[in-house]
């Protein structure tokens, strides 16, 4: 007679086994970008640009996964100034325009384009 296979439940990992898997992480996908790099370097010195090519993308994915491990940002983007509004802010906005608009017609300080009417059948 056949028995079942038993299931056993998943169980989350401790904060130190994920300290302990990220450190390993940490150092395996060190060590994988320095020699991809050395690799890199040498195929470039002998002129051999699809290897070269080759290491480039391997050093460089190993190096942005080292810096994911590390929390360190893998794209550095210097004097662009980003600016986040919700969608509840941008609608009072609009509307504070809205209103300044409508008052500036009423005074006669500005005029609007007319919106053209189309008549469906």
């Amino acid at each position: 007679m056949k028995t079942k296979p038993s299931i056993t439940a998943l169980v989350p990992p401790t904060p130190d086994q994920v300290k302990h898997v990220v450190s390993e992480l940490d150092q395996r996908w060190s060590r994988t970008a320095l020699k991809a790099l050395d690799r890199f370097e040498q195929a470039v010195d002998a002129g051999d640009g699809l290897q070269s090519k080759y290491w480039g993308v391997s050093a460089g994915i190993s190096t942005e996964k080292t810096l994911l491990i590390r929390g360190v940002p893998t794209q550095v983007v210097t004097n662009i100034h980003e600016v986040r509004v919700s969608m509840p802010e941008i609608m009072e906005k609009l509307a504070i325009a809205a209103r300044v608009l409508s008052t500036h017609q009423r005074k006669g300080y500005a005029s609007l384009p007319q919106a053209k009417v189309i008549a469906h059948d």
